[in-house]
């Protein structure tokens, strides 16, 4: 299932998330990943996410409920 169906943000300061589900978007379940940016950046670089123990596990996490479409 394409990421392109399913479209979510945050703004800046803020915890609450906001997704958008396309109407044509094919039934199933979709996980939704979050992913944070440098601003700053000219080229909007990913920022990395670190574990409990510091450890530096990627540049997204998989948040623990699925959506489904029906």
């Amino acid at each position: 299932m394409s990421s392109e169906n399913i479209f979510c943000f945050s703004l800046a300061g803020s915890l609450a998330l906001a997704c958008e589900i396309k109407f044509d978007s094919p039934p199933g379940n979709y996980k939704i990943l979050g992913g944070w940016y440098d601003a700053r950046d000219p080229a909007f670089a990913r920022l990395h996410v670190f574990d409990e123990s510091g450890k530096d596990v990627g540049d997204f996490v998989t948040l623990g409920q699925e959506v489904e479409v029906k």
